[in-house]
């Protein structure tokens, strides 16, 4: 029943994505029942008439094969070399669409999972061919079905016996192919991570991200040696499950060519010496037997196809139907256009398989304050921003904006509240308006520029001949560029800005950028006070000065809070931590 509800499912995905393809393969499975007509009926015909020198119907019968063969022939290579092929990228590519936009609305934790990414990544690997390998299968299965009635009645007619000869041993054959198609599921899951990791290092060779780090640390030695070590683990993988794949195999081939052939040959000779059969009849049932054995074997052997492709399918409906706990677009919606208040109440928050970051935490952040958080590496400083992006749940507690708990709001709605520039921001191989504006309908041209000029970008957007519509990288244009790591900066800050607001949330915004913009970016916050809600984690004493509050977090909890001005007063941790880097400054004069 399995088999039967993912096939189903698998019919109704190609259907969607391209209702011709199973038509037309069904038609192409159909145009196997010439082979029998041609190479055992007609092989019989065409000898009897060349032993009877009947020339009418030698013709007769040649003219039949050529129209037959004709058309047969260029049916089948305009399928499979016109129609076919994009067919299939069609089918694959909506597939691959929709799973893509499903794993984009998971949850982070489902994404960090590694069970979770290996089976997204076989799902997206395997879309491209298994939904078709199900349409070619069931439509190959009536194709079999319907050569082998035909062969059936020709053998029948000739000589019942070979059938039963050659059912028993494509049944041999089904036994050991479906024992086979069950040991390449298990080897295909069991050499995953080692594929996964050979691919990984030949990536990080060809994305240019890597490029200057691989070169300053001379990482060559090793990496190749990282990449040798797991090659060499699939390598001997692969053997061992070669050697269990050949037992079958080699087993299957062994009965298929040789035992097969002899006792079938023995019969049929056996049969011609004693007068039953004509040399004709003799062809007729060599052919038939073998034709009527590989549709039977071809007939049983779609059957593990099947449940191979099920296991298959299987992970594509586990992604497909993953349903998000987090990234639900249902609820309140928040305006974007004010400031707002947030707060954190009693919320205890630890990570999949490690201890808590926050215990019974709580803060207040007044509508259009602004806060710099400061701590220590690990402290939970870039944790609070996720809790307040819901890009994770609290285990206990409730995190408020405007006194409503977030999880109340539709999640585009709460998020299109915050400009947001992370500490690990990524740039895409598109142009550097796409990079600003990120898909964002809302991001008007205008608004672009605007956002360029607010993050002292412009300069360099002037500088280039095709300006905002010049490609980051070279991955795909000759004519694209690479920005300066204080450039990549200004870039996302362009991106805070280009999206209408309320509250910013700012991680280590300024690490990158020269102290002209540094000092730039900070005049622009101060413009805002009152207008928007600002958070920057920042580990500069001297950059925590311009905020109206500073929130000291040690080991998940708040050490310290208040004005910059008294916590320096106060000589506790603040004050240590600015005087030593005011020392830094100072060792100089």
């Amino acid at each position: 029943m399995k088999v039967l509800r993912n096939s189903l499912y698998a019919l109704n995905l190609v259907r969607g994505a391209c209702p011709s393809y199973i038509p037309w393969t069904l038609l192409a499975a159909l145009t196997g029942v010439t082979a029998p007509l041609t190479g055992v009926l007609g092989i019989k015909l065409l000898i009897d008439a060349l032993i009877a020198r009947d020339t009418r119907s030698t013709g007769l019968i040649l003219l039949a094969f050529a129209l037959l063969t004709a058309a047969t022939a260029l049916f089948r290579s305009w399928y499979n070399t016109v129609y076919e092929p994009a067919a299939r990228t069609r089918i694959g590519a909506s597939l691959s669409a929709s799973l893509l936009e499903r794993i984009g609305l998971l949850d982070l934790s489902a994404i960090e999972n590694s069970a979770f990414y290996n089976r997204c990544s076989r799902a997206v690997s395997e879309a491209n061919t298994r939904p078709q390998g199900v349409v070619q299968t069931l439509c190959g299965l009536v194709g079999n079905l319907l050569s082998l009635a035909t062969l059936t009645a020709i053998l029948l007619s000739l000589d019942p016996f070979v059938l039963l000869l050659t059912s028993g041993g494509a049944a041999l054959m089904f036994v050991l192919n479906l024992k086979r198609s069950r040991l390449g599921f298990k080897q295909y899951l069991e050499r995953t991570v080692l594929e996964r990791q050979v691919t990984y290092i030949q990536r990080v060779y060809y994305e240019p991200q890597y490029a200057r780090e691989l070169r300053l640390f001379a990482m060559n030695p090793f990496l190749v040696g990282r990449y040798r070590n797991a090659a060499c683990s699939l390598r001997q993988t692969l053997q061992r499950q070669g050697l269990h794949m050949w037992v079958f195999s080699g087993l299957e081939k062994l009965l298929n060519d040789c035992l097969f052939v002899v006792i079938t040959l023995s019969y049929l000779v056996t049969r011609f010496f004693a007068g039953a059969i004509s040399i004709g009849g003799f062809s007729a049932l060599f052919n038939g037997i073998f034709q009527f054995g590989d549709q039977l074997y071809s007939l049983l052997a779609r059957v593990p196809q099947l449940y191979e492709h099920s296991l298959y399918l299987e992970t594509v409906q586990d992604v497909l139907q993953a349903n998000p706990d987090i990234e639900v677009t249902e609820g309140l919606t928040l305006e974007a256009s004010r400031a707002h208040s947030i707060e954190f109440c009693h919320v205890t928050f630890a990570y999949p398989g490690c201890e808590p970051v926050f215990r019974d935490l709580s803060l207040t952040i007044a509508a259009g304050e602004q806060v710099a958080l400061l701590g220590h590496n690990g402290a939970g400083k870039s944790t609070l921003v996720r809790l307040l992006l819901r890009f994770y749940d609290p285990q206990e507690g409730r995190i408020l904006i405007d006194g409503v708990d977030i999880r109340r709001y539709d999640i585009r709605a709460l998020r299109r509240c915050f400009a947001v520039v992370m500490q690990d921001f990524q740039h895409y191989a598109f142009s550097l308006a796409e990079n600003i504006a990120l898909g964002r309908p809302a991001v008007l041209a205008q608004d672009i520029e605007t956002a360029v000029r607010q993050a002292r970008l412009d300069d360099r957007v002037g500088q280039l001949p095709r300006g905002l519509e010049t490609a980051i990288t070279r991955e795909f244009s000759d004519s694209g560029i690479q920005l300066s790591g204080g450039e990549y900066q200004k870039l996302a800050l362009a991106r805070a800005y280009a999206q209408e607001s309320s509250i910013l949330l700012f991680d280590e915004p300024s690490s990158a950028l020269d102290p002209e913009a540094e000092h730039t970016l900070f005049a622009s916050l101060r413009r805002t006070a009152g207008r928007k809600t600002v958070l920057f984690i920042c580990h500069k004493m001297s950059l925590a000065v311009h905020a109206d509050r500073v929130i000291l977090f040690e080991r998940g909890r708040i050490a310290e809070q208040g004005t910059p001005l008294a916590l320096l007063r106060s000589g506790g941790l603040y004050s240590r931590l600015y005087q030593l880097q005011a020392k830094d400054y100072l060792a100089s004069f």
